[in-house]
């Protein structure tokens, strides 16, 4: 989402909330997910202290929705037309510079659609496989199903982003499924270790 905030340009933008800041099917659990992020980085803002000295920093977004700032609305009056404005200050596009303000690859981006897509976004974000709840991951993922069905649809993604066709930067090395949790295993981490035992070696 910060990324297609980012691509939306300067100024203030408007758009409904069924548009695809995210890449997952609009539903009601991806509304609030979308809401709430942005609920976030609203309140978000950076503070840099130097010498016990606190220096002035941008926001990290403004963010105003047309129907407020009630995390309690009920499903029914969810609409995907609802709409929502924001604006990412130059001052903060410019810290972060050019097309630097990611560890989102491209392909991760781009290439994919549905859970794979967001598989692939969410474990950019890792630097090491750790264990997590599927229910957890669920809630997430703002993916429509019950839980069961959700399983196997992540199953189903991971063993698609193990393909060969898969960019290195997202590509799954390996995953496990046990006791409630997923573990998921990038190619780049191991490498990245592998490379860091070799300098350490040397």
């Amino acid at each position: 989402m910060w990324e297609g905030l980012f691509r939306a340009g300067a100024g203030w933008k408007r758009t409904p909330l069924s548009d695809r800041l995210l890449n997952v099917t609009y539903g009601p659990n991806v509304h609030k997910g979308i809401r709430n992020s942005l609920i976030r980085l609203n309140a978000a803002h950076l503070r840099v202290r130097i010498a016990g000295v606190d220096v002035p920093m941008p926001r990290l977004i403004d963010v105003v929705f047309q129907e407020g700032y009630d995390d309690k609305i009920p499903d029914q009056r969810l609409r995907g037309s609802d709409v929502v404005s924001f604006r990412v200050q130059e001052s903060m596009a410019n810290l972060f510079g050019p097309k630097a303000w990611t560890a989102v690859s491209e392909s991760a981006l781009h290439d994919y659609s549905g859970l794979p897509a967001w598989l692939a976004c969410f474990y950019s974000t890792h630097n090491r496989p750790f264990a997590l709840k599927i229910e957890d991951l669920w809630r997430y993922s703002g993916v429509v199903c019950d839980e069961r069905e959700f399983r196997r649809r992540l199953k189903t993604a991971l063993t698609r982003l193990q393909a060969d066709d898969v960019s290195y930067l997202v590509r799954v090395a390996g995953f496990k499924i046990a006791d409630g949790k997923v573990t998921v295993e990038l190619v780049r981490w191991a490498a990245a270790a592998a490379s860091l035992d070799r300098v350490t070696l040397a």
